[in-house]
């Protein structure tokens, strides 16, 4: 399923998500790569090229996929690159669509517009599970993963409003209220 990159880079930002965007470029091979840290892009590369450079080259460039990896960090940060208004605006105006795969390989399926690829199910309930064990120790894990069996029933991919449901479920698991809030501000940064 085809999507516009600009709104999969917008949706990348309002999640607040880290890791790499890596986006294929038709005929080459080459990719585009955006390291995001908490939603802004602060690396890309292109081949040799660097930063605003490879956004350069971009406007020449015919991209085929792209996907995102979750937590891919860099020490790095390019200091020449626009903001990423400028970045996302740029995608827009090129009307540049892509097809969004999972990093290995299989074709995305949206919960929402935009938000296909950022995190599979197997990612979200990882992210949800760290985030359970932070509150309760390490007994979250057990936790979650009886919720998952007896008490959560989802589709296949689950949607956004069916991992609502389970994060529903598992702050019932959590006794003390503050450590609950914890949690609740934890699992909307993953799934929003």
């Amino acid at each position: 399923m085809k999507t516009q990159l600009s709104e999969f880079i917008a949706e990348i930002n309002r999640a607040r998500k880290t890791g790499l965007l890596s986006i294929t470029v038709k005929g080459a091979n080459t990719q585009l790569k955006m390291f995001f840290r908490e939603g802004d892009v602060y690396h890309v590369t292109c081949g040799h090229a660097k930063g605003a450079e490879c956004l350069a080259q971009a406007t020449v460039s015919e991209f085929a996929e792209c996907f995102f990896m979750p937590e891919v960090s860099l020490n790095v940060h390019d200091g020449n690159l626009p903001p990423l208004a400028d970045i996302i605006r740029f995608f827009k105006t090129a009307g540049t669509a892509v097809e969004v795969k999972q990093p290995d390989g299989k074709t995305a399926h949206p919960t929402s517009p935009g938000a296909a690829g950022i995190s599979d199910f197997g990612g979200i309930r990882e992210e949800l599970k760290t985030a359970l064990i932070r509150q309760i120790g390490p007994a979250g894990a057990k936790v979650m993963a009886r919720t998952i069996e007896q008490k959560w029933h989802a589709s296949s991919p689950p949607t956004r409003e069916e991992f609502l449901r389970l994060v529903d479920l598992l702050k019932d698991e959590i006794e003390n209220p503050d450590d609950r809030n914890e949690f609740l501000k934890e699992a909307a940064r993953i799934i929003l």
